[in-house]
């Protein structure tokens, strides 16, 4: 293959199915991101309408390509994006990756890269790709750290309950316990809304900001700077989020709110192969031990999807 092919090579055009929410987008784009830095890629981001049902949405997406001309590939995340995804897939001849256990037999597309917790140890059929947790935007960066540390507080959910006064003493105990860090807090929607305001009361050296006065890009650039990340058990993409950017991590525990889910096993998974610490096991004022192991799932999937749908195009490397 001469050089002047490659030079002239087609960048490989992407639509991303959205279903509107920020954390199914957010992985389709970090996936993206990766791609752009293994070839040419031209990405368009296509929204899908909540409101309507799966056919209005799968025609509109068909009529886009019949206006627009068809992708290379099509990537979607969410229960609801499937149907637009296949459309492409069946009608029009387009690859299609999904990033989930899909509600549709996951035949039905070219590649489902599918979260370990939610295949709990089976391997599936040879379109699977296993990923540790969900995919993120975030990027190991060790030569932004700055000492910093960020805690990460959840909420209750299906998986687990709420108990704020543990919760509260365990914090003002790792703030207390490593004075020389600059500590910062933030919580989530699902945070109860008097948490801030009775943790502010504790007096701590502890910098705290509400999540609705945090900009869009606070968190990944936090992350960046960070070394220690102390986050709630429930907050599963700040967990992988962390990880993803190198920084040593402790889980905070939270009460159960019912029998082990599959997230309560991509957390033991997490505690069994040392890429976390829970809290308790180690201590307060000793630095975390760091991941067993450096988390880059984006540029892995990257790679997968490249070498299964386009090898062709992998020499148009470009450097990370």
């Amino acid at each position: 293959m001469g050089l002047g092919f490659l030079a002239m090579a087609r960048a490989i055009s992407i639509w991303i199915i959205s279903d509107q929410k920020a954390g199914h987008e957010n992985q389709s784009l970090g996936l993206v991101e990766s791609l752009q830095r293994l070839t040419a890629v031209q990405s368009r981001l296509v929204l899908i309408d909540p409101q309507k049902n799966f056919w209005q949405n799968s025609q509109c997406v068909l009529r886009l390509a019949r206006v627009e001309g068809c992708p290379d590939l099509v990537i979607g995340a969410g229960h609801r994006t499937h149907w637009a995804v296949l459309a492409l897939k069946w009608l029009r001849g387009v690859r299609a990756v999904i990033l989930m256990r899909p509600s549709l037999p996951v035949r039905c597309f070219d590649l489902c890269l599918i979260p370990e917790h939610d295949l709990q140890g089976k391997t599936g059929r040879a379109n699977v790709f296993s990923t540790c947790g969900v995919l993120n935007r975030v990027r190991h960066q060790p030569e932004k750290r700055n000492g910093s540390g960020l805690l990460l507080i959840g909420g209750p959910c299906k998986e687990f309950g709420w108990d704020g006064e543990a919760l509260k003493e365990s914090i003002v105990s790792i703030v207390t316990s490593r004075p020389s860090v600059r500590w910062t807090l933030t919580d989530s929607r699902r945070t109860p809304d008097t948490f801030l305001a009775e943790l502010r009361s504790e007096g701590v050296n502890l910098n705290i900001l509400s999540h609705r006065d945090t900009p869009s890009g606070w968190l990944p650039e936090r992350l960046a700077a960070a070394s220690t990340v102390w986050a709630t058990q429930d907050s599963v993409s700040m967990i992988y989020e962390s990880l993803s950017s190198g920084a040593s991590v402790g889980l905070l525990k939270m009460p159960p709110a019912g029998p082990p889910s599959r997230l309560n096993f991509g957390i033991d998974r997490l505690v069994e192969t040392k890429m976390v610490t829970s809290y308790g096991t180690t201590p307060l004022d000793a630095e975390l031990p760091p991941p067993s192991r450096v988390l880059a799932e984006t540029d892995r999937c990257a790679n997968e999807l490249m070498q299964r749908l386009f090898p062709d195009r992998l020499v148009i490397g470009r450097e990370r």
